[in-house]
C-alpha cells in the first residue's frame, strides 16, 4: 500500500497568493478532496494545515517536521501561483532528479483535467519544503489565481483535477459512477 502525506501550502496567517482565488483556501480544499479520493484507491494518507505559525521560516519547518514524523513514500504539498495573468498554466516543482517524471506526469494530468497550459516539471533547489523532507517530495502550484481562465477553469473542474492528481500519484483509476438507468413507462 502506497503511503502519502499532503499539506497545504502556507499557514492560516502566513497567507499565500491572492486573486480571483486565495490560495490558502483553495489548497485547504484541495488536500481533503484529493486524499478522500487516494483513500477510494486504497493509499494510506496523511494530511496537514499549518494553523498555528506566524513566520514563513516557522511555516516551513511546521510543514517539513509533520511531514518527516510520518511513515511514506511520497510527500506533496498544494499551492496555487500567481504572476502570469496572461498564460496562467500548472506546473509541478520537484528537487531529486528522480522526482522529475512523476512531476512531469501530474503537471500534465492537473493541465488537462483543467484544460489549462501545462507549464511542466520545474526544478527547483531553492525551496524548503522540498529540501527539508525525507521522502521523494513534488510541489504541487495547481493554477494561477491571478489569471481569471484559470480560476474559472479551476471552479468548473474542482473535481476533476483533485481524481487527476490522485490517480497519477498512485497509478491507479478512480471507478466511474454509473447512473441508474432509467426505466421508460409505456
Amino acid at each position: 500500500m502506497e503511503e502519502f502525506v499532503i499539506s497545504s501550502g502556507h499557514a492560516r496567517t502566513v497567507r499565500g497568493a491572492s486573486g480571483y482565488l486565495d490560495e490558502v483556501n483553495e489548497a485547504r480544499k484541495v488536500v481533503p478532496k484529493v486524499a478522500e479520493y487516494l483513500k477510494e484507491l486504497d493509499c494510506k494518507v496523511h494530511t496537514f494545515n499549518d494553523d498555528a505559525s506566524k513566520t514563513q521560516r516557522d511555516n516551513i519547518n511546521t510543514i517539513v517536521k509533520y511531514h518527516n514524523s510520518k511513515s511514506r513514500d511520497l510527500d506533496v504539498s498544494v499551492h496555487f501561483n500567481a504572476g502570469t495573468k496572461e498564460t496562467g498554466g500548472t506546473e509541478v516543482l520537484y528537487y531529486g532528479d528522480g522526482n522529475k517524471a512523476l512531476a512531469a506526469k501530474v503537471s500534465k494530468a492537473i493541465s488537462e483535467a483543467l484544460g489549462i497550459k501545462d507549464r511542466g516539471a520545474k526544478k527547483r533547489t531553492d525551496l524548503g519544503f522540498l529540501k527539508g523532507t525525507a521522502k521523494p517530495a513534488i510541489l504541487i502550484e495547481v493554477c494561477f489565481v491571478d489569471t481569471k481562465y484559470n480560476a474559472d477553469a479551476y471552479k468548473k473542474n474542482f473535481d476533476k483535477c483533485c481524481k487527476a492528481i490522485a490517480e497519477t500519484l498512485s497509478g491507479k483509476k478512480l471507478k466511474e459512477e454509473t447512473k441508474p438507468v432509467e426505466k421508460k413507462s409505456v
